[in-house]
């Protein structure tokens, strides 16, 4: 089966059209070659949409919430890491950090980056971070 890129206005298999649900045939209107040449000027053009569009993909797809329900976790929060209540980061990672358990997915909070390696590199042992916080605190 073939179809016409509406960019280039070849003729190419179906199989060099992204799926889509929007169009009947369930191919994207531009073949992906155009589609590759087409994104990168649209992203330029629209940086901050182009930005809370993949905040919000990222977060419903890896942590199965919207753009909404990180905003509102934020808002409980204080705008506050939930671990050391500290503001914001200011610089390459603009956001916190949705932290979730990792054998469920189940959301437990927005943590900064320090925080969320933290629990990271302890593998969330509640048992490993206690021993942690007790050799901390007998050390001098």
């Amino acid at each position: 089966m073939t179809k016409r890129c509406f960019r280039c206005g070849q003729v190419k298999n179906v199989e060099f059209f992204h799926r889509s649900k929007r169009n009947k045939d369930g191919r994207a209107s531009y073949c992906k070659e155009c589609d590759a040449k087409r994104k990168p000027i649209w992203q330029s053009r629209n940086v901050e949409r182009h930005k809370e569009a993949m905040r919000n993909w990222q977060y419903r797809h890896l942590y199965g919430i919207s753009l909404e329900e990180y905003n509102c976790l934020y808002k409980m929060q204080g705008g506050r890491c939930a671990i050391c209540g500290s503001p914001p980061p200011d610089g390459r990672f603009k956001h916190f950090a949705v932290d979730h358990d990792h054998t469920v997915g189940k959301v437990r909070g927005l943590l900064c980056t320090a925080c969320n390696r933290g629990l990271g590199l302890f593998c969330d042992n509640p048992v490993t971070l206690e021993l942690a916080a007790q050799y901390l605190r007998n050390s001098f």
